[in-house]
């Protein structure tokens, strides 16, 4: 069996909520930006950041597309 690098491991295992809000933090903006950058609302950004509700595939694309990053890196 292949090990896996830990720092490979904790991102694998990260919500999807926590890597959005790292994305965007890194990107410099707020949860209010990346919703109207996205098409959703704030409060549901909220909620997805949270891990409170699980967006569709149609979501995380406008996230990903909003914040200029891969699919690949919310995987």
């Amino acid at each position: 069996m292949e090990s896996v690098p830990v720092q490979d491991y904790n991102t694998s295992i990260m919500s999807l909520g926590i890597k959005i809000r790292e994305a965007r933090d890194k990107k410099g903006l707020s949860q209010e930006k990346l919703a109207q950058k996205a098409g959703i609302t704030a409060s549901t950004m909220y909620k997805i950041e949270k891990d409170k509700i699980n967006p569709t595939f149609k979501v995380v694309v406008g996230i990903a597309k909003a914040l200029n990053i891969s699919l690949e890196t919310l995987r």
